[in-house]
Parts: C-alpha cells; structure tokens; sequence
C-alpha cells in the first residue's frame, strides 16, 4: 500500500470515529431515503437524520475523496448494499471473505441484499486485535447496525458481527481492499 493510500485511509478511520453514536435508521421499502451519495453534510444532520451501513460507508468513501458513482444498475438504489455489490462486482473488485486471512486496515465488508428482511451488510475493518494482529475475527470493525438494543454507528468485532446471524456459515460474503474501493 502506497504511502498517499495509508495516509487516506487513517483519515478516512479518524473520520469514522467521529461518527460513533449517530443513530442507526432502517432502510425502509418505498420509502424516501438519503444514503448521503452526494455531498457529506453537518454532523449535527448526521446525527438528526441518522445513517444505515450503506449510508455510513457512503459517507466514509467521500470523506476519502472519492464520489459515489452514478447508477446504472437495474432495480438497485444508488449507494445501497445491493447497488455496491453490483457496483464493486462489475468492477471485479470483490474478493471472497475469507477469517483467515488478514486484511488492511479500512478493508470494506461485504453481504448482499438479498431481500426487504435481509437487506446486507456493509462495514468497515478498523483496528487489528492488539494481542495477535493475525486474528482478523478478533479485529474491530465500525459499522451501522442494529444489534439487540443497540441502534448506532458503533466498534463491534469482526467475528461477533460475522457469527451473530449465521453460526454454521458466517454472515459477510466479500471483502473490498482499500486499494481497489480507493480507485472509485
């Protein structure tokens, strides 16, 4: 990883941890939503309309400087789970999720939408475990989610995230590197 690259992405995580609190808000079908493809607003209007993980990634990427591409995906919601599984996948830059291996910091997670009830997932890798860096599952991930109780951007475990869905097969199916959503 280039050094400009390393130096994008410690901003980029700098940044995301001044999102930690902002509320977590349903995607809901038919319904009008801004997944903030455009412009980054005020914090204040962050936290006053709130974000869903594709939203907070959203928000993430443009704070790296990059735009949210156009949609030119059929039956897809421009900056939405499914529109960046399209997106990445036509791009050829998803990878499969693999526990064994360890990624970059800023590394993006990745479950497809499938339908309204699973909607996937989006999030991104934010610090090694001090201990042993090479466990990714022990890794902090930040993401928008909705956990129990719990409603907010927030710093959750990469293996408690993965397994808190599906036991038997884990629930993130791609990872993104920063080296290739960095080229959007």
């Amino acid at each position: 990883m280039t050094d400009k690259i390393a130096d994008t992405i410690v901003k980029t995580i700098d940044y995301a941890y001044t999102l930690i609190g902002t509320p977590y808000v349903l995607w809901k079908y038919n319904e009008e939503y801004d997944f903030y493809c455009d412009i980054i607003p005020s914090t204040q209007e962050i936290n006053d309309n709130g974000v869903n993980c594709a939203s907070f990634v959203n928000l993430l990427i443009q704070y790296a400087g990059r735009k949210i591409p156009e949609n030119t995906f059929e039956n897809s919601l421009r900056g939405g789970t499914d529109f960046w599984f399209k997106y990445f996948n036509s791009k050829d830059m998803l990878t499969k999720f693999d526990y064994t291996i360890k990624y970059p910091l800023g590394t993006l997670f990745l479950r497809n939408y499938r339908n309204i009830v699973d909607q996937g997932h989006i999030a991104m890798l934010l610090e090694y475990y001090e201990k042993d860096s090479s466990k990714i599952l022990y890794s902090k991930i930040i993401h928008a989610y909705c956990y129990k109780d719990i409603r907010q951007v927030g710093i959750t475990t990469l293996g408690h995230s993965h397994f808190s869905i599906s036991e038997n097969t884990g629930y993130y199916e791609y990872a993104i590197l920063p080296i290739k959503w960095l080229k959007i």
